[in-house]
């Protein structure tokens, strides 16, 4: 399964291949019944559609910190 962009699925199951609505269906399920827990999947999905509706890009990059400091070897 992925996603490609806002409204785009596919996914390749065994044989199966489907896109379009059903995919995006069931990537949706597949993804909230892999989470633990009552509240947590009713906060994912939630957050979900707010996410959708809203249009904001959230930052999704893990960024690790970089310090350069190099002592001078002379």
């Amino acid at each position: 399964m992925a996603t490609i962009g806002k409204k785009r699925i596919v996914a390749d199951i065994g044989k199966y291949k489907f896109a379009g609505y059903f995919a995006w269906i069931l990537w949706f399920f597949v993804h909230i019944f892999s989470i633990i827990g009552f509240r947590n999947r009713l906060l994912v999905g939630i957050n979900w559609t707010i996410s959708y509706f809203n249009y904001e890009r959230s930052n999704r990059i893990i960024i690790k910190d970089y310090n350069n400091d190099k002592k001078d070897s002379q």
